[in-house]
């Protein structure tokens, strides 16, 4: 078996990531429809992506990126039931998404670029609402 792979042998063509024209009204109704369950709630955070001094070892200090200024970023404590909204805010030089895993959500929200598009960079714009009803 060859160690390398010629992937333009095949015709596949390009591969264009994006979300579909519809990504915003299909976001919009997973986000309308997502209600906690009996005795459960919303639980709101917010999230910031943006560049800081990471100390990776005393006295070792390099620039990172990371969410609210920290690596890994926030914990996110919710129940099964809760509704978890979710503020982004990209403060990157680069468009940014967020991207769940473990989590059962709506696909409109889950934050690949093939299904909503990136945080513009160093976006003052009202934060983007992301996440799901947590199964």
């Amino acid at each position: 078996m060859s160690s390398s792979h010629d992937h333009a042998a095949h015709h596949h063509g390009s591969v264009v990531h994006g979300p579909p024209a519809d990504a915003s009204t299909a976001h919009r109704q997973a986000f309308d429809a997502a209600r906690p369950d009996r005795g459960r709630t919303v639980v709101a955070v917010d999230f910031e992506a943006r560049e800081f001094d990471w100390t990776i070892a005393p006295g070792a200090t390099v620039k990172g990126w990371g969410f609210n200024g920290q690596v890994p970023g926030p914990t996110i404590e919710a129940r099964v039931g809760d509704v978890l909204e979710v503020r982004f805010t990209n403060r990157l030089a680069e468009p940014t998404t967020l991207h769940w895993h473990g989590l059962r959500i709506p696909a409109p929200m889950d934050g690949t670029d093939m299904v909503q598009s990136p945080a513009a960079p160093k976006n003052d714009d009202p934060p983007i609402l992301s996440g799901g009803r947590l199964l």
